[in-house]
């Protein structure tokens, strides 16, 4: 559980469900979290665009309970879970973005490496926009 607090006049910590604050730790743990659920999520894809993508003959000579498992996640939809894994893609994006503009600053690199921050920056905010949610051709 994520604890959220604010700071009171005094400097103190007051905890609410509304706080802006979190605890590093707890918002660690909530990422990794996130980031193995959706490594899990990601073979579930897979798996669905196998199914979408499976020739008719390969379709045709399985077992007619195999061919209504492949026409049940075919049309399989999990708009949460793509949104979720836009927001991961994003995030990604944007650390990228921050590593890169952290060596410019530290080495100098000049125009080229701020505008491959300013191109980053580009994809991050296309990803965040991207279609509606769930619609994973919006993600390549």
């Amino acid at each position: 559980m994520v604890k959220r607090y604010e700071m009171n006049c005094k400097g103190l910590p007051e905890f609410h469900d509304n706080g802006v604050w979190v605890e590093y730790e707890d918002f660690a743990a909530l990422q990794q979290e996130r980031d193995a659920l959706a490594a899990e999520m990601s073979v579930i894809d897979a798996i669905h665009d196998k199914c979408v993508f499976i020739t008719d003959d390969d379709y045709d000579a399985c077992p007619k309970s195999v061919q209504e498992i492949i026409r049940s996640l075919a049309v399989m939809q999990i708009p949460a879970t793509d949104a979720f894994l836009n927001s991961v893609r994003a995030d990604a994006i944007v650390e990228a973005a921050r590593m890169i503009a952290a060596q410019v600053w530290q080495e100098d690199e000049g125009a080229g490496m701020v505008a491959a921050v300013g191109v980053l920056e580009i994809i991050e905010r296309q990803r965040r926009a991207a279609a509606p949610k769930g619609d994973s051709d919006a993600e390549s």
